[in-house]
């Protein structure tokens, strides 16, 4: 039901055909086309279902990991600029004959480059060297939790202020 149309799923059968993607995978690929091309040239979209999987992979072993694999694996690719983490879980009917594969894909492109920013400032840091800074967009996201806490820091002395012990 609801979980598959919410989640960027697609699912292989046993030859590693891609048989299925979730109207949410297809959006996202397709939202990302124009950047994935830069490292795929022949990458379309409207291409992947019937095709393969190493449509998607650009390392052999790793497909063939995820075609036989027998718990849920997990794999960083790179496609084009973008970065994707993606969960493969193997689909077996009733009997345990193998069936094929349900991949999710999660695009991990920005938090990744806030993690590559983070890990440069502190490392210059350590290295005696402040004056590293992070990106806006990174900042933005890193001062939220600061927020966060001196709002609920507020309303925790109010109450306490106004609550008589």
């Amino acid at each position: 039901g609801r979980i598959y149309r919410t989640r960027d799923l697609g699912r292989t059968n046993a030859d590693g055909e891609i048989i299925y993607l979730n109207d949410t995978a297809c959006k996202m690929f397709l939202q990302r086309e124009a950047e994935i091309r830069r490292g795929l040239p022949d990458f379309s979209v409207s291409g992947l279902v019937g095709g393969t999987l190493s449509r998607l992979f650009t390392d052999a072993a790793v497909v063939s990991a995820i075609q036989h694999t027998t718990k849920p694996r997990h794999d960083d690719v790179m496609l084009g600029s973008r970065v994707f983490l993606v969960t493969s879980t193997a689909v077996l009917d009733n009997s345990g004959v193998r069936l094929g594969t349900m991949c999710e894909w999660h695009d991990k492109t920005e938090q990744r480059e806030a993690e590559r920013q983070i890990e440069r400032v502190l490392t210059e840091a350590v290295n005696g060297r402040f004056d590293a800074r992070l990106d806006d967009f990174v900042r933005q996201i890193g001062e939220l939790p600061d927020d966060l806490a001196d709002v609920v820091l507020e309303v925790v002395r109010e109450l306490e202020e106004g609550v008589p012990l």
